[in-house]
């Protein structure tokens, strides 16, 4: 069993390890996502419930070097989502 992902392993779907593409599915059932998509088609499939959880997913994606997309898509009912994109396009301050 590899040691990746890090945190939250029973709690996310995996795919093609291997694969560039990690989905963030925000407040959208997993189950409803991974469903529709073959899990040849993406590496990590997971939710982001509250901003505090942006730390454990960049922890994920950082520990595998070959994912290169993060694709967000679902229901932003916390605005963790939008946190994600802001520190994609604005990175961090002081």
């Amino acid at each position: 069993m590899s040691d990746w992902p890090l945190y939250f392993r029973d709690n996310l779907t995996l795919g093609q390890v291997d694969h560039p593409l990690a989905v963030c599915c925000l407040w959208m059932k997993q189950s409803r996502l991974a469903d529709s998509l073959l899990p040849s088609s993406f590496s990590i499939l997971g939710n982001l419930y509250s901003k505090d959880g942006l730390n454990y997913l960049l922890r994920n994606v950082l520990a595998q070097p070959t994912i290169r997309t993060i694709l967000v898509c679902g229901p932003d009912l916390t605005q963790s989502g939008a946190a994600l994109v802001n520190l994609v396009q604005l990175g961090i301050d002081e």
